[in-house]
């Protein structure tokens, strides 16, 4: 999944990009998680962010959405907006357990890899 990026320079060996700024940041995230349609790890926000983001600048962003009310961490470093199909029955597991477990999670979007 390719992130929308502003180009600066391109010829045939190298294409440069323009990093975002925190707000653009902030929804290019949300974006990405959006368009994944299940939750994804900190892993995989890593991954896929760590070539334009440092770790903070992400945490802030992630911090930033679910402030927003646009995003719930769902368990330790699991990320899944409220739109999500799904996410209002986490939401009811998450007010009736203190802990959500991986089988929760996994019994309402299928298997997470968390490796």
């Amino acid at each position: 999944m390719s992130l929308e990026l502003s180009v600066v320079y391109e010829d045939n060996e190298v294409v440069v990009f323009k990093a975002p700024h925190d707000e653009e940041l902030v929804e290019l995230v949300h974006n990405y998680i959006k368009k994944k349609g299940r939750p994804v790890t900190w892993k995989e926000l890593r991954e896929v962010f760590g070539g334009i983001a440092g770790e903070d600048r992400l945490r802030k962003a992630l911090h930033k959405l679910r402030e927003r009310g646009l995003l719930i961490e769902v368990r330790g470093g699991i990320y899944a907006t409220i739109d999500m199909p799904g996410a209002e029955k986490l939401l009811e597991l998450m007010k009736k357990f203190k802990k959500l477990k991986k089988e929760h999670i996994e019994a309402v979007f299928g298997r997470i890899d968390t490796n």
